[in-house]
């Protein structure tokens, strides 16, 4: 009942549950809100995360470096979901904490796949680099464009596959 609340699965009456695919303009609008509500926490973590706070991002990185080296792609892409899981933590806005955790729910899929194009998992971990120097320097307003680019443009490549 909890996965059909946070629309992940629909359950007919005397049938077997089933997964929602979302469709285009679903993903459009979860992709922006997940964007807005991350470049409102990014102003958080700047004004909330301690130094080892900001260690414990940096390690989630360096994880997702290490999967990198190696081709572990799984890998990556959970460490990945770890850092941006440390990201709203550190915030310490549980309210936005658990509604991108209920959108992070509806497109870990496409993340999946998003990540999984070539090219994307070296651009992915630069972009977490560059993210967390700019909390670690303090700069909210670098914080919040570098997450709004980063999110837009996933959207983007998802529209272009789905136009595929």
């Amino acid at each position: 009942m909890l996965l059909e609340k946070e629309g992940l699965v629909t359950i007919p009456p005397r049938r077997r549950p089933r997964v929602i695919v979302h469709d285009l303009a679903e993903m459009q609008e979860i992709y922006r809100m997940r964007c807005a509500l991350l470049e409102f926490i990014a102003g958080y973590v700047v004004q909330n995360a301690s130094e080892e706070a900001l260690q414990l991002l940096e390690d989630s990185v360096d994880g997702m470096g290490r999967a990198f080296e190696t081709g572990d792609f799984n890998r990556f892409f959970w460490s990945n979901v770890e850092f941006h899981d440390r990201n709203t933590r550190i915030s310490a806005n549980r309210t936005v904490k658990r509604v991108i955790d209920s959108l992070l729910l509806r497109t870990l899929r496409l993340r999946r796949i998003s990540l999984g194009r070539e090219g994307r998992l070296a651009a992915a971990l630069d972009d977490h680099r560059r993210l967390v120097k700019a909390y670690q320097d303090r700069d909210a307003n670098l914080a919040a464009a570098l997450l709004r680019s980063t999110h837009i443009s996933a959207l983007q490549r998802l529209e272009s596959m789905i136009a595929e």
